[in-house]
């Protein structure tokens, strides 16, 4: 089994994808902090991991589409994949939220095929959807997503995980 380095929050955001990953026409939206509040039904961790993201916007008005790259660093494997399994299970009896005074709903969907555990997440609302793609690898939950006012691309959301998984692990890996 591969040994992955716990990394700092610095080394996790360079291990992000950047603007030059993505297709034309996309911007670098200010960088995540992390502090996002959908607890997707509950499934919050026990402990908070070490999180970065990236948000990237195409487009403006109702066509606009944003994709997302994120690490979600644990302690170690074990609690990354006590996480996956727990928000795996939660979003199969609780089909809804509400987030800042929206109500979403969420929908497991298929993922990529990955050496890794995967789980996918349609998440709706009324003016968006969004398809997030998750991986745990080694003590990292990888995130990628493509979503939209009008639309999300489902294999662009596929590709950005497999690019993201790479790339974090040609960072953690010893």
């Amino acid at each position: 089994m591969p040994e992955y380095q716990l990394l700092t929050s610095g080394q996790l955001r360079a291990a992000l994808l950047t603007i030059d990953d993505l297709p034309p026409g996309y911007a670098a939206d200010p960088p995540d902090d992390g502090s996002g509040v959908a607890k997707y039904c509950g499934s919050a961790p026990d402990k908070a991991p070490t999180k970065v993201g990236q948000d990237f916007t195409k487009g403006g008005g109702l066509a606009f589409e944003v994709v997302s790259v994120g690490l979600w660093q644990y302690p170690s494997a074990e609690i990354a994949s006590e996480n996956v399994e727990r928000l795996r299970t939660g979003l199969q009896t609780c089909k809804g939220e509400n987030v800042t005074g929206n109500e979403v709903t969420f929908a497991l969907m298929s993922t990529p095929k990955l050496e890794y555990p995967t789980l996918g997440i349609r998440i709706e609302g009324d003016n968006f959807m969004v398809l997030l793609n998750i991986a745990q690898v080694g003590p990292t939950m990888v995130f990628a997503g493509s979503g939209g006012g009008i639309t999300a691309d489902a294999d662009l959301a596929a590709g950005l995980l497999v690019q993201q998984v790479d790339a974090y692990k040609d960072a953690a890996l010893q």
